[in-house]
């Protein structure tokens, strides 16, 4: 089945097998044609706008609607972006914890130190969270 659909002063002509001549087909083949989704199309015939399950009549011409992207910008409208600092920290829950330095001590204190931690004075691992 063929049929014509227009926007602004674009008319082509398309053809479908008949079991396939719907609405929401013919969207999807101009939508490939003139680059616009299906959801920002309206297809009218006649002035009254087609449901997506309407079968369509032979040399029919529908004519396109584009709908305005949601976001789009009025003329004259500038984009502004604000972005909202996040102050981030954490709170250890052994406030008196003292860390010395490499510095001080010896090899054999440090190692000790090291391996004697227990798990309620571990950092949180930032990786778990």
């Amino acid at each position: 089945m063929k049929f014509q659909v227009k926007k602004d002063k674009v008319i082509r002509t398309m053809e479908l097998p008949d079991e396939m001549a719907t609405v929401l087909n013919a969207k999807k083949i101009a939508g490939k044609l003139f680059q616009i989704g299906v959801a920002r199309q309206k297809l009218f015939v006649d002035g009254v706008e087609q449901s997506d399950q309407t079968k369509i009549q032979p040399n029919w011409r529908l004519v396109m609607e584009e709908l305005p992207k949601k976001n789009a910008l009025k003329e004259g409208e500038e984009e502004v972006y604000e972005f909202e600092e996040e102050e981030v920290y954490y709170e250890s829950e052994n406030e008196d914890t003292t860390y010395e330095s490499y510095g001080s001590g010896s090899d054999d204190e440090i190692s000790a130190a090291a391996s004697s931690s227990s798990e309620d004075h571990q950092m949180p691992n930032i990786y778990d969270m």
